[in-house]
């Protein structure tokens, strides 16, 4: 049972857009040795329907986890299964429906999508490089205009800071959102944690 969004995400290789600055899709995911069951709500997934039939992925409704939890215990109760859920990242009302058949072992060590994600191919390396690459533009065009006006005599806001670093982020085809918000803090607004200016 995986309810880590990252690893939901890299296990069907979908992509979301339900959290700020994060490219995941809020959904949880139970792979059993024959079938892979995809929870979510279905408007988020029109896209890539065909994508998900032709990988015999089922879609089913976010809210039927835990019945379907349930179940799955209730039927591996009478074979003496494993449920493996890693307790380190999901939440405990998961485990719950499990609690009513204590011969099923529940095992809540990090599952192996952990460390399959720490390793690298080479197109995702080269995506790395080539990002890198762009963002290095984007932030020279940044440090251009901000020398430009600063000597010219023109105030600089860490609002203006935040939104010209978006602008010229954009300024790549690829760019779809940050992967954290600027953190543009002047004077003793340095000192604070993911600061974050607001009008």
């Amino acid at each position: 049972v995986y309810s880590d969004l990252s690893e939901v995400s890299y296990i069907l290789n979908l992509r979301g857009s339900d959290i700020e600055c994060c490219p995941v899709c809020k959904s949880y995911c139970v792979v059993t040795s024959d079938s892979c069951n995809l929870y979510c709500e279905e408007y988020k997934i029109k896209d890539v329907e065909e994508y998900l039939k032709e990988n015999e992925i089922t879609v089913r409704p976010y809210t039927e986890i835990h019945s379907d939890i349930k179940a799955f215990g209730s039927a591996a109760h009478s074979k003496s299964k494993k449920v493996w859920i890693d307790s380190s990242k999901s939440p405990y009302g998961l485990t719950l429906p499990l609690d009513e058949f204590p011969d099923i072992l529940v095992t809540s060590s990090p599952n192996p999508v952990e460390d399959l994600k720490s390793v690298k191919n080479p197109s995702e390396m080269a995506g790395m490089k080539e990002c890198h690459a762009l963002d290095g533009v984007a932030v020279a065009r940044f440090a251009s205009w901000c020398s430009t006006s600063v000597n010219n005599g023109i105030p600089v806001t860490e609002i203006d800071v935040d939104l010209k670093l978006l602008s010229t982020r954009g300024m790549s085809k690829t760019f779809i959102e940050p992967s954290f918000p600027t953190i543009a803090g002047v004077s003793s607004n340095g000192a604070i944690i993911h600061y974050r200016s607001t009008p």
